[in-house]
């Protein structure tokens, strides 16, 4: 593992979140007068909708919360259920792996512990299935090939073992299935890409055309999106995609800019590409992708650059939770999608 470091009230709540889980502003051609008269008025006087083809791409709202988490933390794993966003491991502001995992309103800010971890750990990766939230691989001294679990009754335990040690990765949940995607074993990338349902038995889906460790991956419909990364010690631009049964991996286009450590959350049927490292240095920039379309824009930018951020959507809204900036921070970013120019 390199130098570089990336959190459930008690078993009732655990068991009623767990329960209810089953990831530039955009420009288009100014409207014709002609189609803009049109659209004014029928001849009854009421206005009648712009054609699609009119219709303004989304644009972010981004602001930062009134509130903070109770440390800063970056390289944490998050996950969303309908009670909350569950957050578990990361970097502490001083440097160490924890084994924390807590509970987060995003309505109030309010932060509660609700387990720990077997074995501290960041840069792991994290699926949430339907029966359980699986923490995987990630590191502290060393990358590890441990799989952790937090279970609906409550309990933190080790579920099983990955094939070979995994640090820098990346995970999703399609369906009831996890993916793992990207990382490093601590002398190579992984370019196999891995499912498992359990967490304890893991089936070879494929290789990654473009292997790297710190990818982004979110998933919109049947298909994980994986964003960048870094390989051979440089950010990569990368978009590739998987989708199951069969499985299928490709190349399917790449980024306006090389990323690696980035968050991708994805977002009324969008995927958000936030902040991130470049050749130059941390991003702030927030980049929106179209699965439709395949088309990657420009939504906004964040207050400041920022990288190794855990990151969710929850009620409508993402949140970029800590990070680096280079130094580990507590605030929180909320960014949301409105349609129509800004």
């Amino acid at each position: 593992m390199p130098a570089r470091l990336q959190a459930i009230a008690g078993p009732l709540s655990l068991l009623l979140i767990l329960a209810g889980c089953a990831a530039a502003r955009g420009s288009t051609a100014p409207a014709d007068r002609s189609s803009a008269s049109a659209a004014r008025a029928t001849p009854a006087g009421r206005p009648t909708p712009a054609p699609s083809h009119l219709a303004l791409p989304p644009h972010c709202v981004i602001s930062v919360a009134p509130w903070q988490l109770p440390q800063p933390l970056s390289r944490e794993v998050v996950a969303a259920t309908p009670a909350g966003l569950l957050l578990a491991g990361g970097l502490d502001g001083s440097g160490n792996s924890s084994s924390v995992v807590q509970r987060l309103d995003p309505t109030s800010g309010r932060a509660s512990v609700v387990a720990h971890l077997p074995a501290a750990v960041h840069d792991a990766g994290a699926a949430m299935l339907p029966d359980q939230l699986l923490v995987i691989g990630g590191g502290a001294q060393a990358s590890t090939s441990t799989v952790q679990q937090i279970a609906p009754n409550g309990t933190a335990s080790v579920a099983g073992q990955l094939p070979v040690p995994r640090s820098d990765l990346a995970a999703v949940a399609l369906g009831a299935t996890a993916l793992v995607v990207g990382g490093y074993d601590g002398a190579n990338l992984q370019d196999q890409v891995l499912s498992t349902r359990d967490g304890r038995a893991f089936t070879v889906v494929g290789r990654l055309p473009s292997p790297a460790r710190y990818p982004a991956v979110a998933t919109v419909g049947a298909r994980a999106w994986i964003f960048g990364g870094q390989a051979n010690g440089q950010p990569s631009a990368a978009i590739q995609t998987i989708t199951l049964g069969p499985a299928r991996l490709s190349l399917a286009g790449r980024l306006p800019l090389a990323l690696s450590d980035a968050t991708a959350i994805a977002l009324d049927g969008q995927i958000l590409i936030i902040g991130g490292a470049t050749a130059s240095g941390p991003s702030a920039i927030v980049w929106r992708f179209d699965p439709a379309s395949g088309q990657v824009s420009r939504c906004g930018l964040l207050p400041h650059p920022i990288q190794d951020a855990g990151g969710a959507a929850w009620q409508g809204a993402a949140y970029l939770l800590g990070g680096e900036e280079p130094a580990t921070v507590a605030q929180v970013i909320r960014i949301r999608l409105v349609a129509g120019a800004a």
